[in-house]
């Protein structure tokens, strides 16, 4: 795990305390993506280009994928289902991305598909 001290901090990162070195996705590669309070960094940092919000990736993705579930979000960025949902639920708050449901005809509960607004 690397210490946020041994990156160079905007300031906007400040209470950022700690990054988590995950594998790099197709569309996070060469990424510091900032969540509420986690950094996830997707490369080593002398090959960081790009830092990025994750409610921003997200809007990309939609952009790039049309509606999408949790699970394929999780998928392609390569970050916990519960940080992706709270980014989720903060961008329907603000009426950013919209929230429908798959009924597939089986019992239990229906995936929830999110799509740009």
């Amino acid at each position: 795990m690397i210490r946020m001290e041994t990156v160079t901090q905007p300031k906007w990162v400040e209470n950022i305390s700690i990054l988590k070195c995950k594998p790099a996705t197709e569309f996070t590669k060469k990424k510091l993506i900032i969540s509420e309070r986690v950094g996830y960094l997707f490369c080593q940092e002398s090959e960081l280009e790009k830092i990025t919000f994750l409610p921003d990736v997200l809007l990309d993705l939609f952009t790039t994928f049309g509606g999408l579930t949790r699970d394929q979000l999780a998928k392609y960025t390569n970050l916990p289902r519960t940080t992706i949902f709270d980014a989720l639920m903060k961008l329907v708050q603000k009426d950013k991305i919209s929230l429908d449901y798959l009924k597939n005809g089986k019992i239990g509960r229906p995936k929830t598909v999110f799509k740009a607004l």
